[in-house]
């Protein structure tokens, strides 16, 4: 009894701990549809990411469980690919898409060194093809593409009508592709980027971004297409709005090249580009824009800052926007035959820094070195802000910062008030105005023995007339005026005291009295001595030769200077003014006034006698008794009146 009852209780524990270890073994032991899945449709599980999208049906949603890889997509249906935030490695081939969409959505995907698709027979020199009608869309995803090693390739190409859409701050990122990050097939069109919602596209160290016209929206968004080694794009239109930031710099070829290009609160930048900054052949519009160019190379002909191309090329810029186009080793802004652009009053549009010279390109050409600032061409149309500063270019040909050929029509405001000429060994003066610049007579307000002035202002409005123009500064024109000095000697010197004539080939021109201080000009006789004065000239002098004379007055005991003293004003040119020497009778004088001096003299008259005191005698002057100097006039004076009294006896009697 007691061997049973133990046989029976081993039994049971051994029972027990078989059905534990079983237990324990389904614990541990993982399942290949449930921990082991990395991937589910629905509430179906898999193994791996691959088996999912085979499984998957046309619509359907592939959910990543955990980061997975796939050897490629090969894809003849709609498919949504969730990865919940995990990542997905392409191992082998990248994405062929068959008229289907394909939406990448909450994942990182990455692809390095993926050279061909799934298609092997003929999508083998791109990572992603998509056929006519196919979409590729990331939502809140980001896929990285990674060229290196995968030989001589494409990233992504549309064959026709395809759409490339980023949203909800998705990041697309191409770099290192020997070919372009995004190419067309041609055709009939219907290429459409849609970038928006906070997304990024970007193109980095790839042989071209969009290569072909491609439709492209960025809506607050970002572009960034740089370190290409051709043109950073190819003939697409751009529509750039609601905040968004575009950077097309630093690659081999063009920097933004566009067909219609619309920029409307966005801020757009294009530097250091290897033939045009921006270029464009279609309507270009930028409303509250801010756009950048800058180190745009030139390396062939025709090139610019910005290139509105052909007939058809337009640009209408409002006053809320920015554009600044400087530095370039080009003209900054050049408009082809028959296109026209127009800056609306008050567009803040800087143009400085340009260099028209070709000094990347080796053909030459005589209008791309010419109109360092703007070029423009026959039938074409310029209307530029008041408020523009366009200086410090330069032009190997002509016109350093303004240009426009027999046809065109450029309209211009003044230039800026407070600049100076700093670029280019600038000589540092204040720019003042506009002056003529044309190629054979290169505006120069410094003289020199090879090079004399050339100074011809051009006001500032519109012309249908060429011109060639540079903002710089005139010559400064010497103001001549004759003053002199009145000394008087013996007596004080009064205001007016004194006149004096001024005259030129014996007529008086001018009048002038003397001060207090004894100092006169001949105010009214004054004159400028220009540059033209002394261009006009076969020696490039000009004299004059004056006489300056005293009024002779009537003033008492005055003797009065009555010299004519002859006065030879010259003028010649130095440096960037016109300079006066003054020669007073033959001699060379510093100081005309101290030299040219008239001295009158005062002679005080003699004082009169003083006059005797009523009744007073002296002896001195009483007569001596035998003075006989007196005895005639007393005997006289009594003969008389013995007459008289005898006469008034006779008529008493009778």
């Amino acid at each position: 009894m007691e061997l049973k009852r133990s046989i029976r209780t081993r039994a049971a524990r051994l029972v027990a701990m078989f059905a534990m270890a079983l237990v324990c073994a389904l614990v541990l032991v993982p399942s290949a549809y449930a921990d082991g899945a990395v991937a589910c449709i629905g509430e179906a599980k898999y193994n791996t990411f691959d088996e999912a999208v085979a499984a998957a049906q046309n619509g359907e949603t592939v959910t990543l469980l955990a980061d997975a890889e796939t050897a490629g997509l090969n894809l003849s249906k709609d498919l949504t690919i969730d990865g919940g935030g995990h990542a997905l490695k392409f191992a082998d081939k990248g994405i062929a898409l068959w008229g289907k969409a394909l939406t990448l959505k909450n994942v990182n995907a990455s692809m390095t060194g993926i050279g061909s698709t799934p298609y092997t027979a003929e999508w083998k020199w791109m990572s992603v093809c998509a056929s006519k009608d196919a979409s590729l869309t990331l939502d809140g995803a980001t896929l990285t593409m990674d060229g290196t090693g995968a030989g001589d390739v494409h990233a992504i190409y549309f064959c026709s009508n395809n759409k490339l859409n980023l949203k909800n701050g998705s990041n697309l990122t191409i770099k290192n592709y020997a070919q372009d990050a995004l190419e067309w097939d041609g055709g009939d069109g219907g290429y459409n980027v849609n970038i928006e919602g906070g997304s990024t596209y970007t193109s980095d160290q790839c042989r071209s971004g969009f290569t072909g016209t491609f439709v492209v929206t960025v809506d607050n968004s970002k572009v960034n297409v740089v370190n290409s080694t051709g043109n950073g794009s190819n003939g697409s239109h751009f529509n750039i709005k609601n905040g968004s930031t575009v950077d097309f710099s630093r690659n081999g070829g063009h920097g933004l090249s566009a067909g219609n290009l619309t920029i409307d609160d966005s801020t757009v930048t294009a530097n250091n580009n290897a033939y045009n900054g921006i270029i464009f052949t279609g309507k270009g519009e930028f409303k509250s824009a801010n756009v950048q160019i800058s180190g745009t190379k030139g390396k062939i002909y025709w090139n610019a800052g910005m290139r509105l191309l052909k007939a058809n090329a337009s640009l209408d810029v409002d006053a809320a926007s920015t554009v600044s186009i400087t530095d370039n080793k080009v003209t900054g802004l050049y408009l082809d035959g028959g296109s026209h652009a127009t800056f609306a009053e008050g567009a803040k549009l800087t143009i400085t820094g340009n260099d028209a010279s070709q000094e990347n390109c080796s053909t030459k050409k005589d209008f791309a070195q010419m109109g360092g600032g703007v070029m423009v061409r026959s039938n074409a149309n310029l209307s530029l802000p008041a408020s523009a500063r366009i200086d410090n270019n330069h032009a190997a040909l002509a016109g350093d910062d303004l240009c426009a050929e027999q046809g065109a029509k450029i309209s211009f405001g003044k230039t800026v008030e407070g600049d100076t000429l700093t670029a280019f060994n600038g000589c540092g003066d204040a720019i003042t105005g506009w002056f003529d610049d044309s190629k054979d007579a290169r505006w120069c307000a410094h003289w020199t023995d090879n090079t004399p002035w050339h100074v011809d202002a051009v006001e500032a409005r519109s012309y249908e007339t060429p011109v060639a123009l540079k903002a710089a500064h005139g010559v400064t024109a010497a103001h001549a005026e004759i003053s002199g000095t009145k000394v008087l000697k013996g007596a004080q010197l009064a205001e007016g005291d004194f006149e004096f004539t001024l005259s030129q080939n014996d007529d008086v021109i001018s009048h002038a009295k003397n001060a207090a201080d004894g100092s006169f000009t001949f105010g009214e006789s004054a004159f400028d001595v220009t540059a033209d004065d002394i261009m006009d000239t076969d020696n490039h002098k000009v004299s004059y030769t004056l006489d300056v004379a005293e009024v002779k007055g009537n003033k008492a005991n005055v003797t009065y200077d009555a010299s004519v003293k002859k006065v030879v004003v010259t003028a010649v040119p130095e440096d960037d003014h016109v300079k006066l020497t003054y020669s007073v009778d033959g001699k060379e004088v510093e100081d005309l006034a101290s030299a040219l001096v008239f001295t009158n003299t005062y002679t005080k008259p003699a004082e009169p006698s003083e006059p005797k005191t009523p009744g007073a005698s002296t002896k001195q002057n009483l007569p001596k008794t035998s003075d006989a100097s007196l005895a005639a006039p007393i005997a006289f004076i009594f003969a008389a009146a013995v007459a008289c009294g005898a006469g008034v006896v006779m008529r008493r009697r009778g």
